[in-house]
């Protein structure tokens, strides 16, 4: 994947639609969107900008291998409780679909090679809520580094997850080598605190 093409896709998502219901009832992981529109951007070096979502906060967008889909995730701000969870998009805008649980916090979603399973962080092993977040002490943001997140592949639709590291700590940031085969994330296993590693894809 080029880099203008990631960049192209982060000015395209601007914020993402997630329904009380979608979030809530977890046997249903597909809803329906608006219909996509002319966004009204002020950007200069881009034509034809469309808004594909509507509600909530989103971040992370990238495309599928054929460039069809978008893996993101996102946060309603109509659910309190409720923290970023991972969704597909195509491209049309309609059709969304959870592919997380549903359960603890989500980050950092990509395309596997061959669009045929798609790799997040999770801290869905340490509970099912969102995890407390620390204090801010008047920063407007901080990336909490939870010791409950690891990696996981799965299935577009959700299935056949694996869980793919197992140390103590945060495992998170991941992101996938150019021919597929080796996978790159921030971990702090061994220094105790945040720095990069390695380790083989699925």
């Amino acid at each position: 994947m080029n880099r203008p093409r990631v960049l192209l896709v982060l000015a395209l998502v601007l914020i993402v639609s997630v329904p009380s219901c979608l979030l809530l009832d977890r046997r249903s992981r597909t809803l329906r969107v608006p219909e996509p529109r002319a966004a009204e951007s002020q950007e200069a070096r881009l034509k034809n900008v469309v808004q594909l979502s509507f509600e909530g906060e989103n971040a992370e967008a990238y495309f599928s291998g054929d460039g069809r889909q978008l893996v993101f995730q996102a946060r309603s701000t109509k659910v309190e409780g409720v923290c970023d969870q991972i969704y597909t998009l195509p491209v049309d805008g309609q059709d969304m679909r959870l592919v997380s649980t549903g359960k603890g916090r989500t980050t950092c979603a990509y395309f596997l090679e061959g669009d045929q399973r798609i790799l997040y962080a999770s801290t869905h092993l340490g509970g099912d809520d969102c995890p407390e977040m620390p204090p801010h002490e008047g920063r407007r943001y901080v990336w909490p580094i939870f010791n409950s997140y690891d990696i996981f592949s799965c299935r577009p639709d959700g299935s056949d997850m694996h869980r793919m590291t197992h140390a103590d700590g945060y495992d998170a940031e991941a992101t996938v080598s150019p021919d597929g085969s080796l996978v790159v994330f921030t971990s702090n296993r061994d220094a105790g605190r945040p720095a990069p590693n390695l380790a083989c894809a699925w």
